[in-house]
């Protein structure tokens, strides 16, 4: 499996990820270019047509990307407000040895990303959490 890039957006400011869209729609990370295709590494990396992709720059501000438990071994909790006092709607966990449960990101608000995991919209403080620009799975 490929690396995953991940930042976490109280740690520092997340620079957009430039993305190369297919004619699927499917998203990988861009590496290069040459006159008609884009370098692309989603799980391995690969070629793909310029004339059937699009470029696109992900930002958990721009509501693109997913987001993860940042804490080993740990698990955080969705919220339905962004306030810690609000229900919580969901959590997605982190468990060693497996990969990351992950949830679309929709934005960043005040410290908090806002989150789609399995159709539960909520909210995930930003300081427990990893933002992704590619996919987990």
């Amino acid at each position: 499996m490929a690396a995953m890039a991940c930042w976490s957006a109280q740690a520092q400011a997340v620079k957009p990820v430039k993305m190369v869209i297919g004619p699927d729609g499917m998203a990988c990370e861009y590496i290069g270019e040459t006159a008609d295709k884009y370098h692309v590494m989603c799980q391995d990396d690969g070629w793909v047509d310029k004339k059937e992709s699009r470029i696109e720059y992900w930002s958990p501000e721009k509501g693109k990307g997913w987001v993860c438990c940042r804490k080993a071994d740990g698990k955080v909790n969705i919220y339905k407000s962004a306030d810690a006092k609000s229900a919580v709607v969901g959590q997605l966990t982190n468990t060693k040895g497996y990969i990351p449960e992950s949830a679309a990101c929709l934005g960043l608000e005040k410290g908090w990303y806002k989150v789609n995991k399995d159709g539960v919209v909520g909210y995930v403080k930003a300081r427990t959490a990893w933002w992704s620009a590619k996919s987990l799975d």
